[in-house]
């Protein structure tokens, strides 16, 4: 993840709250896995456990990817403000 610690406005029922990007994601991605296996054993074939696979897959893709093309460093996707103008 680029910014861990960066935090997000995220509403609970009727609140807001500041959580850290991480936990965000992170509750979302149990989310979208537990989803995803209820979709499995549903007796009710909605076909919906292919949606939540696809955010888990993509999910997964995207981190990877993330992880191999900037080494975990947020300042190799950006150029330096002063090298771009010249």
């Amino acid at each position: 993840m680029l910014y861990p610690h960066a935090r997000i406005l995220t509403v609970v029922p009727f609140v807001l709250f500041r959580v850290p990007a991480w936990i965000r994601f992170g509750i979302w991605f149990l989310y979208q896995l537990i989803e995803a296996n209820f979709g499995l054993v549903s007796t009710a074939a909605s076909g919906g456990g292919v949606a939540f696979f696809a955010h888990v897959g993509g999910f997964l893709f995207g981190a990877s990817r993330q992880e191999h093309s900037s080494n975990g460093d947020a300042s190799t996707l950006r150029p330096n403000r002063r090298e771009s103008l010249g």
